[in-house]
């Protein structure tokens, strides 16, 4: 781990904004984003794991599985 002041985040953010624009691509690092990671810095899963038995998926296939989920639930 790596902890970098906010400040530092906020301009990599910037500046990952500009090249974002610049490449036409898209920004995966803006300031909402680090924002809204910072009010969740202290999330820990361990009881979740420890107590429920549960096993994070890749987010990939979580938002897969919503999918299916809400597509059946249209259906129904």
């Amino acid at each position: 781990k790596v902890k970098l002041p906010m400040f530092m985040l906020y301009t990599m953010a910037a500046i990952a904004g500009v090249v974002a624009r610049i490449r036409n691509t898209e920004n995966r690092m803006s300031a909402a984003s680090i924002k809204c990671a910072s009010k969740f810095n202290d999330v820990d899963v361990s009881k979740a794991k420890r107590e429920l038995q549960w096993q994070p998926e890749p987010i990939e296939q979580s938002i897969k599985d919503a999918v299916a989920f809400y597509q059946r639930k249209k259906i129904a």
